[in-house]
């Protein structure tokens, strides 16, 4: 939903317009997506919560008001924030927990160092993780992930390639099988 709502955004040409018709757009967004879950839920292991933007505080009020429309998301924590934010979740009792945002950290130290944090939180509450955004296979392996997803293979595919495993190297590696761009041009 959270990225839905960006896509409308920028279909909408979000610059040319007032913060009452965001905030009209994002309430909107925020209760169609109520309505999805609540028809859809028994469809799913556990769905998300509406983290439109990488603000703690927002996130959390978010998740809070998810649930009293009768909903129960897993919360995101985006990993630029203050990390009393992430145990916060876990003392609530959340036993999966989304981690966003450590694509936007600088360099692979940053990224470790952070997840680092996280995963020893995490199994002091017994939490579960899921990765948003996360194709390295290095950082795929190196944690114990609950699970894992990206949009780089979706991406990737759209392309006329396919993303694999190349054991031999030890990386994530591209496999184009087009003679044809996007464009249509050869």
């Amino acid at each position: 939903s959270a990225a839905s709502f960006h896509g409308l955004l920028r279909k909408r040409n979000v610059g040319k317009h007032k913060r009452e018709d965001i905030e009209k757009l994002r309430d909107s967004v925020i209760s169609q997506y109520v309505g999805y879950v609540q028809q859809h839920r028994g469809e799913w292991d556990w769905y998300v919560s509406f983290d439109y933007t990488h603000d703690a505080k927002i996130c959390w009020d978010m998740q809070r008001f998810l649930e009293k429309q009768g909903i129960r998301p897993i919360p995101v924590y985006h990993s630029g924030q203050d990390i009393s934010w992430f145990e916060r979740y876990c003392k609530e009792g959340y036993k999966i927990i989304g981690i966003g945002g450590t694509v936007q950290r600088r360099g692979y130290a940053g990224i470790r160092h952070a997840l680092d944090q996280i995963f020893d939180i995490a199994a002091k509450y017994n939490v579960k993780l899921h990765a948003f955004g996360i194709t390295s296979l290095a950082l795929m392996l190196m944690y114990p992930w609950y699970s894992v997803d990206s949009a780089s293979w979706v991406k990737v595919a759209a392309y006329g390639s396919v993303l694999f495993v190349d054991a031999q190297r030890g990386i994530v590696s591209e496999m184009h099988f087009t003679d044809r761009n996007a464009t249509g041009k050869t």
